[in-house]
């Protein structure tokens, strides 16, 4: 009887197995998926090292990309075409004019004797109201007040820009020219300039006005000779910072230039137009440049030390027309390298056309006409009819 309980709570394999029992078969479980586990995570691991290797370790990793030589070459010139077209000097001139920006900004806030200064203005305005006037009385009069001061900035703030040397043509026109009034025959206008040939140098012609730089030029087309050149233009440089010129020779303080043209041509005029700089070279947008800068430089130090009204306004339109001249020069410079790319399989980035994903994996035009040999059999075999009613 002993035997046969035995055999029926222990079955045939485990006489195979002598001492086994369930807790020794769940640490072995336990233990075969440990050794998976850590297998697994050592795969992993590997794998990460393998891809995070540097150049050292790249020709020994399997997944690493293996690029041709021609691949390699395409891939530096991209690079080098992407620093060329990079517009530097131009993003840093932005990044200086929104600092300048922040700086103005920071720079309108109220100083503390100002403060000072509304408050006693709000204080006197309370007092001068009856004892017992109430709260809304008093809401009333500093309304009043407030209406007062903005209408007072409102008149303020127009009287400073007719005084300015603003940027539209017709302000401009009316704007003072320092010394005795000009005659009408000399047909004056500020901030122009026109192209000719010099028959009197301003580096050593002076004059003390405007009026005495058109009556030289009147004076010296009179008393010309046929064969010589007579003066029908003249410039003048009326002031103490200088002057912009278009050509290579700075327009210094009380410069007389003596032109003569048969046909005159603008070459500058109050602003620097996008249209004609592109259609100067690079070499003359560069001096300029260079000139633009300079006379920024000479505009910020009479910034600094209190200069007039009129040429503190114009550094914005100087800061504009470098910022102009850069834009040009840079769209100048990537409409070369898309010509010299022109006829290169690989193409940077910077100058492929800017589309969506969508665009880019769209199909072609050749792509969506293709047909498959079932569709041109059922073309074939299976034409539309179209059928019609013969009247």
């Amino acid at each position: 009887m002993a035997r046969v309980d035995q055999g029926r709570t222990n079955p045939r394999w485990w006489r195979w197995w002598p001492g086994w029992s369930y807790k020794r078969t769940t640490i072995v479980v336990c233990s075969i998926n440990l050794i998976a586990a850590i297998y697994v995570l050592r795969s992993l691991y590997s794998s990460f090292y393998f891809f995070s290797s540097g150049v050292h370790g790249a020709s020994h990793n399997p997944f690493s990309v293996k690029y041709r030589d021609d691949q390699i070459k395409a891939i530096e010139e991209s690079i080098r075409a992407r620093k060329v077209a990079e517009p530097i000097d131009l993003i840093r001139l932005v990044k200086e004019m929104e600092d300048e920006t922040v700086r103005e900004k920071l720079d309108l806030e109220l100083s503390q004797s100002v403060k000072q200064m509304v408050t006693k203005e709000i204080l006197h305005r309370l007092k001068g109201l009856e004892a017992g006037a109430n709260v809304t009385e008093q809401r009333e009069a500093l309304e009043l007040w407030r209406i007062e001061k903005l209408e007072e900035v409102k008149q303020w703030s127009i009287a400073n820009v007719t005084s300015n040397s603003t940027m539209s043509s017709d302000e401009a026109k009316e704007e003072i020219i320092p010394g005795r009034p000009l005659p009408p025959e000399c047909h004056a206008e500020p901030h122009t300039d026109y192209n000719g040939a010099a028959v009197r140098w301003g580096l050593t012609h002076h004059k003390e006005s405007a009026a005495d730089c058109c009556q030289a030029c009147l004076d010296q087309a009179k008393r010309a000779k046929s064969r010589d050149m007579q003066c029908n233009i003249w410039v003048y440089c009326p002031y103490e910072t200088g002057c912009y010129s278009p050509d290579i020779y700075e327009h210094k303080h009380q410069e007389c230039w003596l032109k003569q043209a048969d046909t005159p041509k603008l070459n500058f005029k109050d602003r620097i137009k996008v249209h004609e700089l592109r259609t100067k070279s690079k070499t003359d947008l560069l001096s300029q440049l260079k000139e633009l800068k300079a006379e920024l430089a000479l505009l910020r130090v009479a910034k600094v030390t209190g200069g007039a009204p009129n040429k503190l306004s114009k550094i914005k339109v100087v800061r504009l027309s470098i910022a102009r001249v850069l834009t040009v020069i840079s769209q100048k410079q990537k409409a070369a390298l898309r010509e010299a790319y022109s006829k290169k399989k690989f193409l940077p980035l910077d100058l492929r056309p800017k589309k969506t994903r969508a665009i880019r994996r769209r199909l072609t035009k050749h792509q969506l006409s293709l047909k498959t040999e079932r569709e041109k059999k059922k073309e074939k075999y299976f034409p539309v009819r179209k059928y019609a009613i013969k009247a």
